[in-house]
């Protein structure tokens, strides 16, 4: 993207914020030059969300239900499926994949997106993951105060930030969007999946590819691909997957601190954040 293009996108940002839809007064046909889109594709349906919340997982996911079936999704392969727009190497994907619906984008510029697929995570459990995997990626030995309200640590926002900006959007283009939380992907795949499709509008006539696909993505399996991968952001991708691991990181200080951080955000999305046990 040039200067030019990302004083224009963070000036539509700022608007945004202030509750002016900019994106109203942007010609269709030009909105996808703000997200990187390497074309107009008015079909996209773009996964963004704050990292370490459920992203990696439903893009294999909608590339098994994409492919239907012909392709089992990993770590090594997502790309050529649901492309990342920041990635230098998007056209080569798209060159190289046989699926260009799907996009992935963490950077919060919805009012760009013709679609999107907003995975929600409990804040606790998404900064904790995502802690621990910047101590791995980055190398730096800081603790976890320092990393939670460190801006230069969450280069797309604090999770209140990115999820308020969603929220609001949500309220704009009701239609435009679909919250998608962790906790419910695990707890009930088949009907969480369901809703990704329908939403996608991908043509799903067999109920049974749900479930394969929900098979194909498991845990263990996921994670011993991931862990043999030579890129370490990669490697390090994919952890437990559990949820209401956070207390194994967090301490009652920073737990508390953290959510007072977050303010009324979470309870705007439900979630209802306590230090008790």
């Amino acid at each position: 993207m040039s200067k030019v293009s990302h004083v224009k996108a963070f000036i539509q940002d700022i608007g945004f914020y202030l509750g002016i839809d900019i994106r109203s007064i942007v010609a269709p046909q030009n909105r996808w030059k703000a997200i990187g889109l390497p074309h107009h594709i008015p079909e996209a349906t773009i996964l963004c969300s704050y990292p370490r919340s459920g992203n990696t997982w439903t893009r294999k996911l909608l590339t098994y239900l994409a492919t239907k079936g012909q392709v089992e999704p990993d770590i090594n392969n997502i790309d050529l499926y649901v492309p990342d727009l920041i990635d230098k190497n998007i056209d080569s994907f798209l060159a190289a994949g046989k699926y260009s619906k799907f996009f992935k984008l963490h950077t919060p510029r919805y009012f760009y997106m013709p679609r999107v697929i907003y995975n929600l995570r409990d804040p606790r459990d998404a900064e904790a993951s995502a802690y621990l995997y910047w101590k791995h990626i980055s190398g730096q030995k800081i603790s976890l105060d320092e990393y939670l309200f460190r801006r230069s640590t969450h280069p797309f926002g604090f999770w209140h930030e990115h999820v308020s900006a969603a929220h609001e959007f949500s309220k704009i283009h009701p239609k435009q969007i679909l919250f998608v939380k962790y906790e419910d992907l695990h707890a009930n795949p088949v009907q969480e999946l369901q809703k990704i499709a329908q939403f996608s509008g991908l043509d799903i006539r067999n109920d049974s590819l749900y479930q394969k696909a929900i098979n194909s993505c498991l845990l263990d399996k996921q994670k011993s691909i991931s862990q043999l991968s030579e890129d370490p952001r990669k490697r390090y991708t994919v952890r437990n997957g559990e949820t209401n691991t956070y207390r194994d990181v967090f301490s009652d200080l920073a737990l508390d601190r953290y959510i007072d951080f977050c303010g009324d955000v979470p309870r705007k999305v439900g979630y209802y954040l306590s230090n008790v046990t």
